[in-house]
């Protein structure tokens, strides 16, 4: 057993240990480092495409939220309604009811119209704030576009209101 080495077993051992070491070199040179290097290639390329991903899948939510938008906007042919909406809000007020003129016009958006209203209000300036208030909170999507406020003629302690609104409805 001192020369174990030059046993026929032992020298046939030792080449399949070494032909198992250069196989499993090959595969880590040949194989598992070039697909390394096509991982970090594909990686790099991946992060670079990412902001464009990114981007995309912020335009895409975007579109959504127009789109949920332009269909929960109401149709002119409720108009009649956001008047009834407007006398009944002034009333509950307890303002005066106004001369309300109404102009509808295109805003670019296909099958969008904007319908401008003109009010000019007088009475407490709390209770014209109060109004505001409902007007800006309303189902009809009513956004002020113009205040001005002015102290009413005479004795009184009332306040003049011109307010100009905007209600962005789709056409029927």
């Amino acid at each position: 057993m001192k020369h174990a080495w030059r046993s026929a077993s032992f020298r046939v051992g030792l080449v399949v240990a070494t032909a198992l070491l250069c196989g499993l070199l090959f595969l880590h040179f040949g194989v598992l480092r070039a697909r390394q290097h096509d991982i970090r290639e594909k990686e790099v390329a991946w992060q670079s495409e990412q902001a464009t991903v990114t981007l995309l899948t912020q335009m895409k939510q975007a579109q959504e939220d127009v789109s949920r938008v332009l269909t929960s906007l109401p149709t002119v042919s409720q108009l009649p309604q956001l008047s009834s909406f407007l006398s009944e809000e002034i009333t509950a007020q307890h303002l005066p009811l106004p001369d309300v003129a109404y102009h509808s016009e295109s805003i670019g958006i296909p099958g969008v119209v904007a319908v401008q209203t003109s009010l000019h209000l007088e009475g407490a300036y709390r209770n014209l704030r109060a109004l505001m208030d409902v007007l800006e909170r309303s189902p009809y999507f009513l956004v002020i576009q113009a205040v001005n406020l002015s102290r009413s003629h005479g004795d009184t302690s009332d306040v003049q209101m011109q307010l100009d609104l905007v209600s962005y409805m789709r056409e029927s």
